[in-house]
């Protein structure tokens, strides 16, 4: 399989399962999606948010005061939804 279709791969899992789950997968644990997926999730992430789609669902931009915490780089410009 390429990287292309391994990628369309992941993009249809990823809409299947939803922004939440995907972002769960990413925030609980380095090792439940091996590294190009866990770069393709964040990727695909960044898409749903910049495309407007998350716009129908409640979010907020990722903030180190609302989890009153020091956040991953990796996690700047998330969404955290509920």
């Amino acid at each position: 399989m390429t990287d292309l279709e391994q990628e369309a791969a992941w993009r249809t899992e990823f809409e299947a399962d939803g922004e939440r789950a995907v972002l769960d997968t990413i925030c609980h644990g380095p090792g439940i999606y091996p590294d190009p997926k866990r770069s393709f999730a964040l990727r695909w992430l960044r898409e749903e948010k910049l495309s407007g789609r998350a716009k129908n669902r409640r979010c907020a931009p990722t903030s180190a005061a609302h989890f009153g915490q020091r956040l991953p780089q990796w996690s700047q410009g998330l969404l955290v939804c509920w």
